[in-house]
């Protein structure tokens, strides 16, 4: 997992909690937050 700057890590963990509702929808994110969520939520 690369680092991300600190708004993205914020903006990811909120993103996250939506993921729960929306798994699977992450095509709708950008794609540097989707790929932190992505490994967020799966981890």
């Amino acid at each position: 997992l690369q680092e991300y700057p600190i708004n993205n890590m914020v903006t990811g963990y909120a993103s996250a909690r939506d993921m729960q509702q929306y798994d699977g929808e992450l095509c709708d994110f950008m794609p540097g937050t989707a790929g932190y969520v992505a490994y967020w939520v799966h981890s």
